[in-house]
């Protein structure tokens, strides 16, 4: 039998626990971000099934964005960083909004550099 550890004094205990809840909402926050992505990977598979039409021309979608430097900085305030592109019709280019936790806004881009003067 090994030697017996000693108690945790109620700050190491305090500390533990925060490390169990950080791991915990970490692995609920993959598996919510794998479930997303298993649902896109179904849609996109049922729509070649179906033949129907892919949804928008690329880069139109919603990405699921890590950024270590973000999520390592402010870890509270990261929660889903996404980017949504969606191409304008009225506009003539692609709008995308991203929300990166410590920043959120809108870009419009195109491949007509003359456009975006």
């Amino acid at each position: 039998m090994g030697p017996a550890s000693a108690p945790l004094s109620p700050e190491e205990d305090e500390e533990e626990e925060e490390d169990e809840d950080d791991d915990d909402e970490a692995a609920e926050r993959e598996a919510e971000r794998t479930a997303r992505h298993e649902e896109y990977l179904a849609e996109m598979k049922q729509a070649k099934k179906e033949r129907r039409p892919m949804p928008g021309p690329a880069p139109v979608g919603e990405y699921m964005i890590d950024c270590e430097a973000i999520e390592g900085e402010w870890p509270d305030m990261v929660e889903d960083t996404a980017l949504s592109i969606r191409y304008d019709e009225a506009l003539g280019a692609y709008a995308a909004t991203f929300d990166f936790g410590i920043i959120q806004g809108v870009m419009i881009m195109s491949e007509d550099e003359g456009f975006l003067d």
